[in-house]
């Protein structure tokens, strides 16, 4: 009555069997408790027989294997979802022991021409294109020293395709490690990732072309640098000569203003070279000794003098404590404001312009402002791209494309801003350089240059 009825006849068959023909058993089948319960119960028996070849006693044992079929059912049924979840994976799964011995693989393995029953047996390297064996060796050794801590473990290689070519894969392998720590086997899922290989090739060679042209317009742009400096330097030195000559004031004036706006063409010629080091922000900014004042006044007096009509004043505003002399790239800082008051100069027809400096704090403030046409608001971030205007058609309008100087200004160590708004109101154009204690002098002496 320990038996539950569905286990009974095949229980007293097995035990009249047993009786028959002296040979024992040895089955599994479900006991019930006093309490009602179910255990699951492995009962194995001799029998003893007697001096006629009768059985006259039978030993039997009764072992308790509730908890270990439980834990058998579970890991069949465990091991059913995982390999339908393998057998449906886009992913290639395969299980192969430390000898490279492939025990398992998903059904995915036919994209590299592979039938997932003859591909047990073999070696895990097969999936691998000979010129990527010593890799994946090299992979796989590490793969065994590595330590889940350190986080998950990846690699790539190419394996051969069916009909032809290869494929990239990314492998994320498990290794599966007995009780005492030693590998016994590797679970790994193979990615195709040939795409993205596909990608990474391209921008690379992508990235060669554009430096290619970089290395081509560098070249291009010292051929160029070359061919204007060497006529510049003509005009320049007949400058010099005629400087020897008698000459009257006004005369001397206009030849120091021709010499001044040469010397700086000059400079910009020379800086040519430079602009790939603007972009990569490496161009080295030259500290000298100048008059804040003069460089503002020589600045309006060569826009000044390069305009066809004057109607429109430029007035400079140098507050007491910016009339200085400091130390700073004065050709930087020239470039910039020439092209500042330039633009204004160009795009206003009536009004004013106003050159202003002053200091706040540690900043050397510079703000050059008109009541020309101004910028619209949602246009004023565009400006600040390099050779870029914020309308195209006023280069038609007014003769000139309005090159921006924000990579001088960043390269200056300084900031720009620009404020305004469309329908003849004010708009400001601000540079602010940063000034440090040994950039400053005594403001007794601030027109006298009194040595480093």
């Amino acid at each position: 009555a320990f038996y539950p009825p569905e286990e009974r006849l095949r229980v007293n068959d097995t035990v009249q069997r047993a009786i028959e023909t002296g040979e024992g058993w040895e089955f599994e089948a479900d006991l019930v408790t006093r309490d009602g319960t179910r255990r699951r119960v492995r009962s194995s028996a001799e029998c003893l027989k007697d001096g006629n070849g009768e059985v006259e006693l039978i030993i039997g044992v009764f072992t308790d294997i509730t908890e270990d079929t439980r834990v058998y059912e579970e890991l069949a049924r465990s091991e059913q979802k995982y390999r339908i979840l393998a057998e449906h994976a886009t992913d290639i799964v395969l299980k192969y022991n430390v000898d490279g011995e492939i025990t398992f693989v998903s059904p995915s393995c036919r994209v590299l021409g592979i039938d997932p029953q003859e591909a047990i047996g073999q070696s895990a390297i097969e999936f691998v294109i000979p010129e990527d064996r010593p890799r994946a060796m090299e992979a796989f050794a590490r793969l065994l020293k590595h330590d889940p801590a350190d986080g998950p473990f990846r690699s790539e290689h190419r394996a051969p395709k069916a009909g032809g070519g290869f494929i990239w894969l990314e492998a994320s392998p498990t290794v599966i490690r007995d009780e005492n720590g030693e590998p016994i086997s590797v679970i790994s899922s193979y990615r195709d990732v040939t795409d993205r290989r596909e990608r990474e090739i391209a921008l690379a060679a992508a990235t060669e072309a554009a430096e290619a042209a970089t290395r081509a317009k560098a070249e291009f742009l010292s051929n160029m640098s070359h061919e204007i400096r060497t006529p510049l330097n003509g005009i320049l030195g007949f400058a010099q000569l005629f400087a020897r000559t008698d000459l009257d004031e006004d005369q001397t004036t206009y030849l120091e203003r021709i010499r001044g706006a040469g010397r700086m063409l000059r400079e910009i010629v020379d800086d040519i070279l430079d602009f790939s080091k603007i972009e990569a922000g490496q161009l080295e900014i030259d500290e000298r000794s100048f008059c804040m004042n003069e460089l503002i006044t020589e600045t309006i007096d060569l826009v000044d003098a390069g305009r066809e009509s004057k109607t429109v004043p430029i007035y400079s505003h140098i507050a007491p404590e910016a009339d200085m002399r400091i130390l700073a790239d004065d050709t930087r800082i020239r470039q910039i404001l020439t092209n500042l008051i330039g633009n204004a100069a160009k795009f206003t027809a009536r009004g004013r312009i106003d050159v202003s400096v002053d200091v706040e704090a540690s900043w050397l403030n510079i703000s050059v402002s008109d009541t020309g046409i101004g910028i619209s608001e949602d246009k004023l971030a565009s400006v600040f791209d390099g050779f870029r205007q914020a309308d195209t058609t006023i280069t038609r309008r007014f003769d000139g494309a309005g090159v921006d100087d924000q990579p001088l200004a960043c390269a200056s160590h300084g900031r720009r801003s620009l404020a305004g708004q469309q329908g003849g109101q004010r708009h400001d154009g601000h540079l602010q350089a940063a000034l440090s204690q040994s950039a400053r002098c005594d403001r007794r002496a601030a027109h006298v240059y009194q040595g480093e």
